[in-house]
């Protein structure tokens, strides 16, 4: 290679092999000269090439979440060199790990699997993949089986807006949730049910969304709470005649605020 600095990088080597090399130096006028150590050549030789892989994964899981979501989760590999993780899918147990069945790939230890049909059964592996393309065995075989999808329209929870409260010494939080359909138009006189937790935990609290597809909530009131405690609220579910409430589709599904 041509350089203007005194060192270069070596890419696209062998290893476990020896190299030998010369220097070969040009002024402006293209006068040359070599170095190549008094004939017997300057030497390195590369360290043996990885080629063992991680162990497989282990615990691998896999829960339908709703009719469009399947969510696997399994236990982290413990290898430094550790790069990534490739999901394998089926519909068909015993399946082989191969360009067919290849899903994904993904750096964490969980995967959300939003393209699935609904009224189906799917198949998972995963294998671990090191930094020098070393992959592993098979995970354990996992499945899960979407439920049938919607008849109608569908709904989401869109955003949660959070406020804090204030009167004298007593701090309370308030939630007003957004529902909207597949459009993200509002959806009025839905029944969105949620509770409270953090300083102030509730039961569960209901309440129906207005023409603008909100409703409010708010949490007990708090007497002197400390900096920085949180009120936190969570929407457990949404109903409405007719409708399909769709929370793998939820921008959010709770939302907190603290107390300054």
């Amino acid at each position: 290679g041509i350089v203007t600095a005194h060192s270069i990088t070596l890419t696209g080597l062998s290893g476990d092999t020896k190299y030998y090399f010369e220097v070969q130096s040009a002024d402006v006028c293209s006068n040359t000269t070599v170095d190549d150590n008094n004939g017997s050549y300057y030497t390195f030789t590369t360290p043996e090439a990885d080629i063992t892989p991680p162990a497989a994964p282990t615990g691998l899981t896999a829960t339908a979440v709703s009719h469009s979501r399947i969510d696997l989760d399994w236990n982290n590999n413990t290898e430094e060199d550790l790069d990534h993780y490739n999901v394998y899918r089926s519909t068909t147990s015993g399946f082989n790990c191969d360009n067919n069945t290849f899903l994904d790939d993904t750096t964490a230890s969980d995967y959300p699997d939003t393209s699935v049909d609904d009224n189906t059964t799917y198949y998972y592996k995963v294998t671990a993949v090191d930094t020098s393309s070393n992959e592993s065995d098979p995970s354990n075989e996992a499945n899960a089986t979407t439920p049938e999808g919607p008849t109608g329209p569908t709904m989401h929870v869109y955003r949660i807006d959070m406020e804090l409260l204030h009167q004298g010494q007593s701090y309370q939080g308030k939630a007003i949730v957004y529902i909207v359909d597949e459009n993200d138009d509002p959806v009025p006189s839905a029944t969105v049910y949620g509770h409270w937790e953090g300083i102030s935990p509730s039961g569960t609290q209901d309440k129906d969304t207005d023409e603008d597809g909100k409703a409010p909530f708010w949490s007990g009131k708090e007497r002197n709470p400390p900096s920085g405690s949180l009120f936190i609220f969570f929407v457990d579910n949404v109903t409405k005649d007719g409708w399909y409430y769709d929370p793998a589709s939820n921008v959010e599904t709770s939302d907190n605020i603290a107390v300054p």
